[in-house]
């Protein structure tokens, strides 16, 4: 089992604090596009397909995964596809709250922070599993790809068991980024009010 070590947590806390600042400088900031003209519309479209894919992932991955992760190897369905599925839908969550919030400084943050915490967690949590369960991890590494999917080689059992425990513990794990379109459409209509500062 992939143990949480002290370190990782304190990175969390590091992390939302930053994402906070973040929305806070996004505030203040020009939007990249205007209100109102087609690239706007564009944005908004383009962001809720990444809003949406990066939901479907960590859901789909919860399916599979939820109250086990690090205890065997799951390999299929998402994870017959890409290693780490969860840290994908994550990743194309942070996209879309770029899109949504329309700010160079909070796309830029928001992409670093959900990087860093990628390259600081996933290879101690691969060392683990390597560790934990060998040879068939190693097999497993050398099969599917880390992060970019590989949908030729999905394969996935008739019926599998579902942890609804797991279900539960994503769902509250999942709800702040529920927020992340009304998010946008609230800094954009603050930036519209004449007290609001715009700084850069």
């Amino acid at each position: 089992m992939v143990q949480k070590t002290g370190a990782q947590f304190r990175w969390r806390h590091v992390l939302g604090s930053a994402v906070l600042i973040l929305v806070m400088m996004a505030l203040i900031s020009h939007p990249l596009v205007p209100e109102g003209t087609l690239l706007h519309g564009v944005m908004d479209t383009v962001g809720f397909m990444f809003y949406l894919a990066g939901l479907g992932f960590r859901f789909w991955a919860t399916l599979y995964v939820g109250g086990r992760k690090g205890s065997s190897v799951i390999a299929e369905g998402p994870y017959s596809v890409c290693r780490n599925p969860l840290y994908l839908g994550s990743f194309l969550l942070a996209i879309a709250s770029a899109l949504f919030i329309q700010s160079w400084v909070f796309a830029v943050g928001i992409v670093a922070a959900s990087l860093f915490y990628i390259i600081a967690t996933v290879p101690r949590e691969e060392r683990h599993m390597r560790e934990g369960h060998g040879e068939e991890y190693v097999q497993y590494c050398r099969r599917v790809p880390r992060f970019v999917p590989r949908f030729s080689l999905y394969h996935s059992p008739p019926e599998f068991t579902v942890s609804t425990k797991g279900l539960w513990i994503e769902c509250r794990r999942i709800f702040p980024w529920l927020w992340v379109p009304l998010l946008g459409e609230l800094i954009a209509h603050a930036r519209s009010q004449p007290w609001i500062p715009h700084y850069f």
